[in-house]
């Protein structure tokens, strides 16, 4: 007799049976057990999510990286003397579920893989970036819901964009309203007509100015470019945010509204 895997209707369980040659035997499963056991029980649980209702789609997803958040911590955890044994379970289980590939893999990688399985590469991308991002900010398992809600949600943190986040379109979009209502100075010269184009009255243009020591500007270059444009305007919003008008502000808010609706529509159809 012989401690051994056996996998039936699609739940794996571990039992001792006579080895045979359908049965795949693994060692270290007396203590693997239980590691072993929850490995299933996720895999489980995210089929689950995958088909299950949709009014609760988000708190149980969450829910699943608050488990796989406390698998990372006991998997790094050097002072837990079963450390070696929990490390053979995910192993073992990887290796069972086809996923030994990933071995070599970051710990957050093959976490995400063997609690989701080999599904949409663009998901599991998605969800390996949550659980580095839950891990780099040292959230507890019971600090991972909350923490993701307040961060904006797994889209927002796979992004890169916690919540607050102002892209620079919108940052460019603020500060044009708020520029756009004032004038500093009106210049005119031979050289700068040179650069008139009489089917863009009304647009901006991106200039290069020296700052003289008699308290003057000389206009060096002159650039016909939205991203030139867009860029300066979205500096210009990061050192006077704190200024900025009620109206630009308001605008402001629209925008990033109609973008958190976009990429709300693009995460469902992805």
């Amino acid at each position: 007799m012989q401690n051994a895997i056996v996998e039936t209707n699609s739940v794996t369980t571990l039992a001792n049976v006579a080895v045979e040659s359908n049965v795949v035997a693994l060692p270290s499963v007396t203590k693997t057990q239980g590691m072993y056991d929850r490995l299933v029980r996720l895999n489980t649980a995210a089929s689950a999510w995958e088909d299950g209702a949709y009014a609760n789609a988000n708190a149980q997803l969450y829910g699943l990286f608050s488990e796989a958040r406390q698998i990372h911590m006991e998997l790094t955890n050097a002072q837990d003397p079963d450390l070696g044994a929990k490390k053979q379970a995910l192993k073992d289980y990887m290796n069972l579920k086809g996923l030994s590939n990933y071995w070599d893999k970051p710990l957050t990688q093959r976490i995400i893989r063997s609690v989701f399985g080999d599904r949409d590469r663009r998901r599991i991308s998605t969800y390996h970036t949550v659980l580095r991002y839950i891990v780099a900010q040292n959230w507890s398992p019971n600090e991972v819901v909350a923490g993701i809600t307040a961060a904006g949600g797994v889209q927002e943190i796979s992004l890169g964009h916690p919540a607050g986040y102002v892209s620079p379109k919108n940052r460019a979009a603020a500060a044009n309203a708020a520029v756009s209502e004032k004038a500093l100075a009106t210049v005119q010269g031979d050289k700068l007509a040179q650069h008139i184009d009489a089917d863009k009255h009304g647009e901006k243009v991106a200039a290069v100015l020296t700052q003289n020591a008699d308290g003057t500007f000389t206009v060096n270059c002159i650039v016909s470019s939205n991203t030139a444009v867009n860029a300066t305007l979205a500096a210009y919003y990061s050192k006077n945010k704190a200024v900025l008008s009620d109206a630009a502000a308001a605008k402001l808010e629209s925008d990033m509204a109609a973008s958190a609706e976009d990429n709300l529509a693009a995460a469902k159809a992805a």
